[in-house]
Protein backbone atom coordinates (compact mmCIF):
# COMPACT_ATOMS: atom_id res chain seq x y z
CA UNK A 1 0.00 0.00 0.00
CA UNK A 2 2.86 2.60 1.02
CA UNK A 3 4.61 1.90 -2.40
CA UNK A 4 1.11 2.14 -4.18
CA UNK A 5 0.47 5.38 -2.25
CA UNK A 6 3.95 7.01 -3.28
CA UNK A 7 3.48 6.00 -7.03
CA UNK A 8 0.25 7.66 -7.38
CA UNK A 9 1.38 10.61 -5.41
CA UNK A 10 4.49 11.12 -7.76
CA UNK A 11 1.83 11.26 -11.14
CA UNK A 12 0.89 14.17 -11.83
CA UNK A 13 -3.04 14.30 -11.44
CA UNK A 14 -2.84 10.84 -9.98
CA UNK A 15 -5.96 10.35 -8.14
CA UNK A 16 -7.03 6.83 -7.14
CA UNK A 17 -5.28 4.59 -4.61
CA UNK A 18 -6.70 1.39 -2.96
CA UNK A 19 -7.22 1.45 1.16
CA UNK A 20 -8.29 -1.86 2.40
CA UNK A 21 -10.84 -1.20 5.39
CA UNK A 22 -10.88 -4.68 6.36
CA UNK A 23 -11.19 -5.38 10.44
CA UNK A 24 -8.08 -7.07 10.99
CA UNK A 25 -5.30 -6.30 14.00
CA UNK A 26 -2.23 -7.21 11.48
CA UNK A 27 -3.95 -4.85 8.92
CA UNK A 28 -4.98 -1.83 11.42
CA UNK A 29 -1.87 -2.19 14.15
CA UNK A 30 1.18 -3.39 12.30
CA UNK A 31 2.16 0.09 11.62
CA UNK A 32 2.97 2.18 14.35
CA UNK A 33 0.86 5.67 12.35
CA UNK A 34 -1.89 4.55 10.41
CA UNK A 35 -3.19 5.79 7.12
CA UNK A 36 -4.80 8.80 7.49
CA UNK A 37 -7.87 10.28 5.30
CA UNK A 38 -8.13 13.94 5.13
CA UNK A 39 -10.50 15.15 3.53
CA UNK A 40 -10.89 11.91 1.53
CA UNK A 41 -8.04 11.59 0.25
CA UNK A 42 -5.19 9.09 2.05
CA UNK A 43 -2.47 11.51 3.65
CA UNK A 44 1.25 10.43 1.85
CA UNK A 45 3.21 9.29 5.20
CA UNK A 46 6.50 10.73 5.69
CA UNK A 47 8.16 9.19 8.79
CA UNK A 48 11.63 8.97 7.78
CA UNK A 49 13.39 7.88 4.86
CA UNK A 50 12.11 4.72 2.36
CA UNK A 51 8.50 4.14 2.78
CA UNK A 52 7.65 6.85 5.91
CA UNK A 53 6.27 4.10 7.69
CA UNK A 54 7.14 2.44 11.29
CA UNK A 55 6.73 -1.15 11.97
CA UNK A 56 5.23 -2.15 15.24
CA UNK A 57 7.79 -5.08 15.87
CA UNK A 58 6.28 -6.55 18.94
CA UNK A 59 3.33 -7.29 16.77
CA UNK A 60 5.32 -8.56 14.05
CA UNK A 61 6.47 -10.93 16.72
CA UNK A 62 3.16 -12.59 17.63
CA UNK A 63 2.37 -13.37 13.91
CA UNK A 64 6.05 -14.88 13.39
CA UNK A 65 6.31 -18.59 12.23
CA UNK A 66 9.16 -20.60 12.82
Amino acid sequence: MRRSLHLVASIPDGTLCELSVVDSPLANDLLTVPFSLVDGQVAVPSLGNGLGVAIDEDLLARYRVG
